[in-house]
């Protein structure tokens, strides 16, 4: 009797927990969400700096210079674990010069599906400090996911070179609730199958 109440109470707590889990796709210390491993790779678009007196958090940030910005990065994202996402950031523009505006995406791997995060423009961007960006957004409709999928924050066309920090980005996917039910049936019904077979 002991085995079935613990073996319910584990699901319904499995259950409870269900809406929190979430898969962390890029922070700071997955897939160099925060500048640290000394090179700006995997990204494109934006070049690590060492400044323990400018950036964000640890020792180095992300800085984008140019005409247009676009900070990408390449990363596999199966559409069957989830069409929710939540991603954050921090920003921070020069004193002269600074990008006014910036806008993130998402896309697969043959841009045949973008889902774009709303708002698309945010001109709160400051010179005197770090400014926290934080955005959740569902798509629409399955992706293309036989190859990477591409995460972007880019920054407008300017007449001139532009310049923009970023540091500490987050990208997490959440997965869908029957999938992940799924999930937590299998390792409730595990345990109660090892747990039965050592109390015989």
């Amino acid at each position: 009797m002991k085995t079935y109440l613990l073996t319910l109470s584990i699901l319904s707590g499995l259950f409870f927990a269900q809406g929190y889990a979430s898969m962390v796709l890029i922070n700071d210390s997955t897939r160099n969400g925060g500048f640290e491993s000394g090179t700006a790779s995997p990204w494109g678009g934006i070049s690590a700096i060492f400044d323990p007196a400018l950036t964000h958090a640890g020792d180095l940030y992300g800085h984008v210079e140019g005409f247009r910005g676009v900070v990408y990065q390449w990363i596999p994202v199966a559409n069957t674990d989830g069409r929710d996402f939540s991603y954050s950031f921090w920003a921070r523009v020069p004193d002269t010069n600074g990008f006014t505006s910036l806008s993130v995406s998402f896309s697969d791997s043959d841009f045949s599906h973008t889902a774009a995060v709303t708002p698309l423009n945010v001109p709160s961007l400051s010179s005197e400090e770090w400014t926290f960006f934080s955005y959740t957004f569902s798509t629409q409709n399955a992706w293309n996911d036989s190859g990477s999928s591409q995460i972007s924050i880019a920054f407008p066309n300017s007449p001139e070179t532009r310049f923009a920090y970023l540091d500490s980005i987050t990208f997490v996917q959440i997965p869908e609730p029957s999938s992940f039910s799924l999930i937590l049936i299998s390792m409730a019904f595990g345990y109660y199958l090892i747990r039965r077979v050592r109390f015989k």
